[in-house]
């Protein structure tokens, strides 16, 4: 996980620039860091201000570096992509040899947010080349920078090894810098390193070496308590307490986040904010809580896919001239490569979600099962009727033999008969039918047809938790043994009772037992 583009830029040394460009980039520098808690807007509008009051092109590429940060916040990748262009253009043609480095890496990173993963690194290898033109500080400021950023595309590639292999390298050029030019203070350069460090071991599932990153971060930031990397370390830690199952610390850290996060305008961090509250729900089984909160990132990844989209197509159209003449087929193919990697992710989102929503209502189920407690049926809420002769009458003794008799019914599994309907039920009980819905409706709260399917469903699911060996059975047959003759009905009135169909009940249980 990289945070903006321009975010994570290093400071240049200050014997390198001139003194009106050294005041300048010191100036950048500080908006980037937004200890002000300025909105997007204002980090854009003082962005283009510095551009058009700028005394020469060193000012204007560095100013664009601010506004880029403002539309990146926005996720406005359209526009940040405009802002990087014209400004590594200005580098590229001015030799500012020391500019250039930083030009091509906010390129590759800006790729990589768009999924053009090949062009991302494609610019990280030229950047990097780049920077061995410079002399030895200015070249390892820049390499720890570029590293992080390679990183970055490989974390969102999901090769969690690689991206850990190019931070670690990060860290290790900054600790050397330390050494080795000690005049500069390289202190806060490690805060984004250790952040996206805490990511990757999280992302390799080593939680506890994840928070000794995260831990290392806090402490580095002591005493700026409005600094934008703060909150995202919270939230990034509370990532990990969810996944221990530390709710109680994970909300901690979520509020904590929260309250920064209201000092800064910015779309992604909202995004991770919003995620992990939607995954504290979800632990806390609050499926309610989680799911509105679902519908607010499916709306992110709407204005996200949106956004990405227009600045692909001005890659095609007008960025990238090149890449058109080349092939058109090729510029198809990058859009609709796009699109259905966006449509894939938000089916495996909502497929991930329904998995759980599934495992949890089964839990419930096998629950209610080993309680005495499954399918519980409820005797109907009796009402006071003053209407003479509507409601039927029974006397004491018929009503206690019926219920002996459906007991019977019951323990005996009577109700497997296929093709069984009220009046054969009446005639097995030697009485009429009248009496049997008036039993069924008083004592078991249910009407004829939602009593039989109630009982051959419970009977079935009791057999598949007993006898592990009815799993391996076919639908049809154990349609057959509940008493149904059609699959489908069967199907129908499994998933009306439980919530589940056969297949998902199962797989579920088939798990279980393993």
């Amino acid at each position: 996980m990289l945070l903006c583009t321009v975010i994570i830029v290093f400071a240049f040394p200050q014997n390198s620039l001139k003194e009106k460009n050294a005041s300048f980039d010191t100036f950048c520098q500080t908006v980037k860091k937004n200890e002000k808690k300025r909105s997007s807007e204002q980090i854009i509008r003082i962005g283009d201000s510095l551009y058009k009051a700028s005394s020469d092109n060193w000012q204007q590429v560095s100013s664009s570096f601010v506004t880029i940060q403002g539309y990146e916040m926005q996720n406005n990748w359209n526009k940040a992509l405009k802002v990087a262009l014209r400004a590594d253009s200005i580098a590229q043609k001015k030799s500012l040899i020391l500019l250039k480095p930083r030009t091509t890496a906010v390129l590759g990173s800006l790729y990589s947010n768009l999924g053009l993963y090949n062009k991302s690194i494609d610019y990280l290898s030229k950047a990097e080349q780049l920077a061995n033109h410079l002399n030895k500080e200015e070249a390892l400021v820049n390499k720890s920078l570029i590293y992080q950023r390679i990183s970055a595309v490989y974390q969102k590639q999901k090769d969690y090894e690689k991206a850990l292999t190019f931070n670690l390298k990060a860290l290790n050029i900054i600790e050397n810098l330390k050494k080795e030019f000690p005049s500069n203070d390289y202190a806060a350069t490690r805060i984004p390193v250790l952040l996206n460090l805490g990511v990757n071991y999280h992302n390799l599932g080593q939680y506890e070496l994840s928070k000794k990153y995260y831990r290392k971060g806090f402490n580095s930031i002591i005493g700026s308590e409005n600094n934008f990397y703060l909150s995202y370390f919270y939230i990034k830690y509370a990532a990990n307490e969810i996944k221990l199952k530390n709710a109680d610390s994970a909300l901690f850290y979520i509020d904590k986040s929260k309250v920064l996060a209201s000092k800064f305008e910015d779309k992604t961090l909202q995004f991770e904010i919003d995620s992990r509250l939607s995954e504290y729900y979800f632990l806390k089984n609050d499926l309610k809580k989680s799911d509105s909160i679902k519908n607010k990132l499916l709306e992110h990844y709407k204005d996200k896919t949106q956004s990405e989209m227009l600045a692909i197509q001005d890659i095609i159209h007008t960025n990238e001239r090149k890449i058109v003449g080349e092939s058109r087929n090729t510029s198809i193919f990058i859009i609709i490569s796009a699109i259905l990697a966006i449509i894939s992710l938000l089916l495996y989102f909502f497929h991930q979600h329904q998995k759980k929503k599934i495992k949890i209502h089964f839990e419930n189920i096998i629950q209610d099962f080993q309680n005495g407690k499954l399918l519980e049926s409820k005797p109907s809420q009796k009402k006071e009727d003053n209407t003479a002769g509507k409601k039927t009458q029974l006397p004491e003794k018929k009503i206690e033999e019926l219920l002996q008799r459906l007991d019977t019914f019951e323990k005996k599994n009577e109700f497997t008969t296929k093709n069984l309907t009220i009046s054969n039920m009446a005639s097995l009980f030697k009485t009429n039918t009248k009496y049997i819905s008036y039993i069924l409706q008083e004592y078991r709260g249910m009407n004829f047809n939602d009593y039989l399917n109630h009982v051959r469903i419970k009977f079935v699911i009791q057999k598949m938790i007993n006898h592990p060996e009815y799993l391996n059975y076919k639908i049809d047959y154990l349609a057959e043994v509940s008493g149904y003759s059609s699959h489908s009905r069967f199907a129908q009135m499994f998933k009306k009772e439980i919530k589940l169909s056969p297949s998902e009940f199962i797989l579920q249980l088939s798990k279980k037992n393993k």
